[in-house]
């Protein structure tokens, strides 16, 4: 996401425009789409019609050719000089028409209308084709004809007479370049073109005629797939084509099979002129698209400085109000949104200026209660001990006194009264002085555990990086002696990294690894395991034995200041009060999970390193 409102506000228009700009481009690529199967629908139209007229021209030839074969066959008296009269008249009927030659059923011409008697056509294809089949054939383009040296299509044509036996056929011999003519495609537009290909892919014609040698007339078929696919499946293609013949250009072409003869009509058009139109309002529409959309980026430009230039001038006089200095401006030309900003800022800034002053006298405030509050809990603390140890003194003079008293009633004998002080000597008098002993020891206890916490609260917090590995490394000799004693199994697991106060966190492990040794149940060895954890932000740690276990109503008690789950275990019940608080103190936790009889595990987690 770009981060200047210049930027952003650019992108917006982006993200506009680009949606638009995809509609055009997509309403021209379904307009080209379109035209372009339009153009191959009428391409085939064009070829099938191409081929239509081409077989009724060669049908119309074949009926002529049949005509005057059974005229010369029903002649009175036969003559060569008659048979070409009527070979002559009708060629001259047909447009396109070289000559008609009468062939007997060996091949070899009787008659001819331009003198060719007497040479054979056996050899040829379309003679073969015809006397097998005794009906009609068309042969392929030939290379010469057999009176001019240019490419020339013959058909032949099987006349029988009534009774069914074959006297011969007519060889028509028909010149390609007058074929476009005698089919109507002489009027074809320039930029169509119309082409008929044999069943072996060479050109017979074209139209507008092509200029053509005859290596380029049955090479074409090499470059020509439409038409390789047209004579080996039959069916009607289309698609585009590269006719490197014509003017190397693509055009949209489609060719259509004549199956009658076996050959191939195909249609073609300029690509780039059928497009034309189209082309022409796609640059039209881009010139003005991209017209729109460079007036859009320097309109978002200038209105874009009536946003970024107030801000950024604010930016740079807030850094001036965070030092006390407020500078009011009004910003005509920005929005009012800007405006607004503007004024409460300045307004927060005067609040922020007004309430520093105020947070600084109440911290100076607050640090001299902090610390006349540490004095007063120090003093106490101290004043208190005092009392607490001449009450201790006192009632041990108190209770020599009673001895050496005593030892003086029973100096004077022991009467009934005399038993009865001994009595109180003996058993009332020492059971209080105990129990004012332990009290006044418990008051002691307590102003210690009260003047640590005050201490823990009130410590400053130095976090760095910390290797717990070593840290608890260093910690493990304090407890060797308590380890040894108990018979406890203690292992450290790898322990990652963390940011924490060392020395606090060192005392948070010596509270959890206390308490775990103290809790361990006298039934079983005891086992105690040391591991962690690193996850992604923070790193977890966790002190878990097999010992008593805590039940689940008092795992939340556990650490409330001077709660002992049993009273008859050593420590003043602050230990695990303390861990908690210097742990929430780092932005951690600390929290068990226990089973009564089974053991706890204390979990403790800290930022990670």
């Amino acid at each position: 996401m770009p981060e200047g409102i210049r930027q952003r506000l650019f992108l917006l228009i982006t993200l506009v425009l680009v949606p638009l700009v995809l509609l055009l481009a997509w309403i021209y690529y379904q307009s080209f789409y379109v035209r372009r199967d339009t153009e191959f629908r009428t391409q085939l139209e064009n070829a099938e019609f191409v081929a239509a007229n081409l077989k009724t021209y060669v049908e119309s030839i074949h009926k002529q050719s049949f005509i005057t074969g059974q005229a010369i066959i029903n002649m009175d008296v036969y003559t060569r000089e008659k048979a070409e009269n009527l070979l002559v008249k009708a060629t001259d009927q047909y447009e396109g028409i070289r000559n008609m030659s009468w062939v007997s059923v060996d091949g070899t011409v009787l008659a001819s209308s331009v003198g060719l008697a007497g040479e054979s056509l056996s050899y040829r294809s379309y003679f073969q084709k015809a006397i097998k089949s005794r009906n009609w054939a068309v042969g392929d383009l030939t290379q010469t004809g057999t009176v001019t040296l240019t490419p020339t299509v013959a058909l032949a044509t099987a006349i029988e007479d009534n009774q069914g036996f074959l006297r011969g056929l007519v060889v028509t011999a028909i010149e390609p370049r007058l074929m476009s003519e005698a089919i109507s495609v002489k009027n074809a537009t320039p930029d169509t073109i119309y082409v008929v290909f044999d069943s072996k892919g060479v050109v017979v014609f074209s139209c507008p005629e092509i200029p053509m040698n005859w290596a380029q007339r049955t090479g074409w078929i090499k470059g020509d797939r439409l038409l390789r696919e047209t004579l080996r499946t039959n069916q009607s293609q289309m698609g585009p084509t590269w006719l490197d013949l014509i003017d190397e250009e693509d055009r949209l072409s489609a060719r259509a099979p004549i199956p009658e003869l076996g050959w191939v009509a195909g249609a073609g058009r300029s690509a780039r002129l059928v497009f034309h139109l189209i082309w022409r309002n796609l640059l039209w529409d881009s010139i003005v698209a991209a017209c729109v959309i460079a007036a859009a980026f320097a309109l978002a430009y200038l209105f874009s400085r009536t946003i970024s230039v107030p801000i950024l001038r604010l930016q740079a006089e807030t850094l001036k109000m965070g030092h006390g200095q407020i500078i009011r401006r009004t910003e005509p030309y920005a929005p009012y949104e800007v405006q607004n900003l503007r004024e409460q800022i300045e307004a927060l800034a005067g609040n922020l200026i007004t309430r520093a002053g105020q947070l600084a006298d109440a911290t100076n405030d607050l640090k001299a209660k902090n610390a006349e509050l540490e004095s007063i809990i120090s003093i106490t603390s101290h004043d208190l001990k005092s009392p607490v140890v001449n009450i201790m003194g006192f009632s041990g003079e108190l209770a020599r006194s009673l001895g050496a008293l005593k030892n003086r009633l029973m100096e004077h004998g022991g009467d009934c009264q005399t038993s009865d002080i001994m009595a109180v000597l003996d058993t009332e008098i020492p059971e209080e002085m105990d129990f004012i002993r332990k009290n006044t020891r418990s008051i002691d206890q307590m102003l210690q555990s009260l003047a640590k916490v005050v201490h823990v609260v009130l410590s400053e917090i130095r976090p760095t990086r910390v290797k717990v590995s070593e840290l608890i490394a260093s910690l493990l000799p304090q407890f060797s002696e308590s380890i040894h004693r108990a018979g406890v199994d203690l292992r450290v697991e790898p322990l990652p990294d963390c940011h924490a106060d060392p020395v606090l966190l060192k005392e948070i492990f010596f509270n959890l690894i206390e308490n775990a040794i103290l809790c361990l149940d006298p039934k079983r060895p005891g086992k105690i395991v040391i591991g962690g954890s690193v996850g992604d932000t923070q790193a977890v740690y966790f002190v878990k034995d097999n010992g008593r276990g805590i039940a689940p109503g008092h795992q939340e008690n556990i650490f409330k200041l001077f709660h002992k789950l049993d009273v008859s275990l050593e420590g003043e019940g602050i230990g695990l009060t303390v861990s908690k608080r210097l742990i929430e103190r780092q932005s951690g936790n600390l929290w068990v999970q226990s089973q009564l009889g089974e053991g706890s595990t204390f979990f403790l987690a800290l930022p990670k390193a």
